[in-house]
């Protein structure tokens, strides 16, 4: 009777324990100040880096018509929000584009940005970006993201 006492005492213990570790580190997730700092960051790299062409809020360069022709008959840069594209694209391929910029027939061309920013740079846009996206466009991107292969030239 008296192990069994103890033995309920551990669990209980054990568990409280446990539980009080969990709450704690979803505590300090949710409160941290470098996690708004890192937010806080990604934004800045996105406003200082993107926003002239596609718009503070991911919305393209023409918000009101994304994918029609302007006056030069070309297409501005696209929305990144959850209207665009982009998370069709993943990580690896977003990251080649930033880097080494595209130019396609019929639209702007998107310079390079490989001499001015770093990966990690770039990744904390695309990171930014993302939380313009549903739930659902998030989980397609990262399980594309998962899936590519490099095409090898």
């Amino acid at each position: 009777m008296k192990s069994t006492r103890y033995g309920i005492i551990i669990v209980c213990l054990v568990s409280l324990v446990l539980v009080g570790c969990g709450q704690s580190s979803q505590d300090r997730s949710d409160n941290n100040p470098s996690t708004e700092n890192t937010i806080a960051t990604r934004q800045a790299l996105y406003v200082t880096h993107c926003a002239a062409c596609h718009g503070a809020e991911g919305k393209g360069q023409f918000p009101d018509d994304p994918y029609g022709l302007d006056a030069n008959d070309l297409v501005g840069a696209p929305p990144h929000d959850a209207t665009g594209h982009t998370w069709h694209h993943p990580d690896a391929a977003l990251v080649q584009i930033i880097q080494n910029g595209r130019s396609q027939p019929g639209v702007y061309p998107m310079p390079a940005f490989g001499d001015k920013l770093t990966q990690g740079e770039i990744l904390a846009i695309l990171d930014y970006l993302k939380t313009w996206w549903t739930p659902e466009q998030v989980v397609a991107q990262a399980t594309a993201s998962a899936q590519y292969t490099p095409s090898v030239p």
